[in-house]
């Protein structure tokens, strides 16, 4: 083939090759696997927990009465300081519904539960001392009273609380009452294969999902239909990591939710899970619904991104074959 037709043709493959080299991998293959790192930054103090309200993220100072705000950029905020005779105990969770933080302290006794609203206001809610030692003692004999694992989840109205180094998670509703526990000891599902030991650091849990942390090794993802709760996937981490906290909206133009994990230093880094572990029509706040728009266009995009070149190729072939007839 030589002459006008074979350069056509050529041009078409040129340009197709350069649009899926920098377009048609990134967003037909460039949606980021479960456990990229996708943000990260330093915050001002020990950043053990980092709770996202929708637009910016908090975090706690453990044992302090500070927490601090950030944009997710990193960019500082004006934080808030509680009021006085409260002192927490490790992580804080943003309950969009009642627009408050949930968080563990141990004023009011070891294992209370508060709220705390954005202008530092708290309130005593429940303690759950009682029922960690009648249920397990987090199967390590007595529970932390570091509780740096506590989730406010949307889906089900509820509070995962996991004192440092538990090895039985625990799920309360919002008046304080256990609703069920979640070992992460049980073989094969629990942790040893992966980190050598059992040990939770931080809990996310979205409705049957509850993402797991380990403090030294990396994050695990459990189906809590199953009793015991199942294993189903596992990315690590190679810092000394705590409490995980959801976003829906942040990355969602890379395709993915993400899971904020506080450190046992400043260090806040931003994880990518699959899109629609943190997205829910129900509620508002940080969790929100899936824009089927966004999806359908992006999907429109991605086979744009593969079509385009494609009908470009044909339409060389086509020009040719069409030009052999005429001659």
């Amino acid at each position: 083939m030589t002459g006008p037709n074979f350069k056509f043709l050529s041009l078409a493959l040129l340009v197709s090759l350069l649009l899926i080299t920098p377009l048609g991998i990134q967003n037909s293959f460039g949606v980021p696997a479960e456990g990229t790192l996708l943000a990260s930054f330093n915050a001002a103090h020990t950043a053990w927990s980092a709770t996202f309200d929708g637009t910016n993220l908090y975090v706690p100072l453990r044992t302090g009465t500070l927490i601090s705000a950030y944009q997710t950029d990193g960019t500082p905020l004006p934080g808030l300081n509680i009021n006085a005779g409260v002192t927490l105990a490790g992580a804080i969770s943003w309950d969009p519904v009642r627009q408050v933080f949930w968080t563990g302290s141990t004023t009011g006794g070891v294992h209370s539960v508060y709220t705390v609203t954005k202008t530092g206001l708290t309130t005593f809610q429940f303690n759950v001392a009682t029922d960690l030692a009648n249920n397990g003692n987090c199967g390590i004999g007595s529970c932390s009273s570091i509780i740096d694992g506590l989730d406010y989840d949307p889906f089900t109205d509820s509070i995962w609380y996991s004192p440092d180094g538990a090895e039985i998670n625990y799920n309360f509703d919002a008046n304080g009452n256990l609703l069920g526990t979640m070992p992460i000891n049980v073989p094969p599902n629990n942790m040893i294969p992966e980190c050598g030991d059992d040990f939770t650091s931080g809990i996310m849990g979205r409705g049957t999902t509850v993402y797991v942390v380990h403090h030294l090794c990396g994050v695990f993802k459990y189906d809590i239909s199953t009793n015991p709760p199942t294993k189903l996937s596992f990315f690590p981490v190679q810092h000394q990591i705590e409490d995980a906290e959801c976003d829906a909206r942040t990355f969602r133009n890379q395709g993915v939710d993400a899971l904020w994990i506080g450190s046992s230093g400043t260090l806040v880094d931003a994880y990518a899970v699959p899109v629609g572990t943190c997205a829910s029509a129900n509620v508002g706040g940080e969790i929100m619904p899936l824009e089927s728009t966004s999806l359908l266009l992006a999907g429109v995009q991605t086979s744009l991104v593969w079509i385009f070149p494609m009908v470009l190729v044909g339409a060389g072939f086509t020009a040719y074959k069409f030009s052999k007839k005429l001659v």
